[in-house]
């Protein structure tokens, strides 16, 4: 079963129409015909039917998918590859929340000016995994 997060609110019995990507790889990649996917929006889970309309490719919104258990990982920083190595592990085994610290013995120090080049890359490492193993929050 595919995963797609949405931008926009989600309400059951509504159609919700994909964005550019998600419908190219929904149509061309998955080649999804009326099947049935998960849709989140902050945080929530919904089941839907994925199917072309039109030009358009959306999902009709059958249910709601709730989930329950919060994990924070705290951990030291470590080198920029193995860190990333570590987010994608953690989100796929279902850590809700990580929080990297700099402490006395670390190696590596923060950088202030690569900090939003470096967000961008783990927000798309972490929504890459979440979709992978099909968890509600990024």
């Amino acid at each position: 079963m595919q995963q797609y997060f949405s931008d926009i609110p989600l309400v059951v019995g509504q159609e919700y129409i994909f964005n550019k990507d998600q419908a190219h790889h929904a149509k061309n990649v998955v080649r999804l015909h009326h099947e049935t996917i998960r849709l989140v929006y902050d945080g929530i889970g919904y089941f839907a039917d994925a199917y072309s309309k039109g030009k358009d490719f959306v999902a009709m919104v059958l249910e709601k998918d709730e989930l329950g258990v919060e994990v924070t990982l705290a951990m030291g920083l470590i080198r920029k590859e193995k860190f990333e190595l570590v987010l994608q592990k953690a989100c796929e085994l279902g850590v809700t929340r990580i929080v990297p610290f700099e402490s006395i013995r670390c190696v590596v120090r923060a950088k202030k000016e690569k900090e939003d080049k470096q967000q961008a890359r783990r927000i798309d490492i972490l929504q890459e995994a979440a979709e992978q193993c099909k968890r509600n929050r990024i």
